[in-house]
């Protein structure tokens, strides 16, 4: 469970489209869907393109997942927004649920405004 959080956490950095594309495919199922107090987005590009606006509008920003709780095909992982210098900026966390296949979908993203 962590590698597959890990790995979709990489992707709201990674910007180069084909490799973000294939993290997606790899531990998102096709149908995901995705939301969080600014968008809903579903779908691959969708959220593709979001990560997209995300790394334009924070840019340097990673994130890191510090826990997971899990039960039956659902999960939740905590996580923090750190900048450049590793600083923490914002504090969430994201609940999902996993697909028969093992990849999440319907994932819920909360947080607040970053600090400044």
């Amino acid at each position: 469970m962590k590698a597959l959080w890990n790995e979709y956490a990489t992707a709201w950095s990674t910007p180069d489209r084909e490799s973000r594309r294939q993290i997606l495919e790899k531990r998102l199922t096709p149908d995901v869907q995705y939301t969080d107090p600014v968008t809903e987005t579903s779908g691959y590009q969708e959220i593709s393109d979001y990560m997209e606006s995300f790394q334009t509008d924070y840019p340097g920003r990673r994130f890191i997942i510090s826990e997971i709780i899990t039960h039956h095909n659902s999960c939740l992982a905590r996580w923090t927004m750190q900048n450049r210098e590793s600083e923490i900026e914002m504090r969430g966390a994201s609940f999902a649920e996993i697909g028969t296949d093992g990849r999440l979908r319907y994932i819920r993203g909360f947080f607040g405004p970053p600090s400044e």
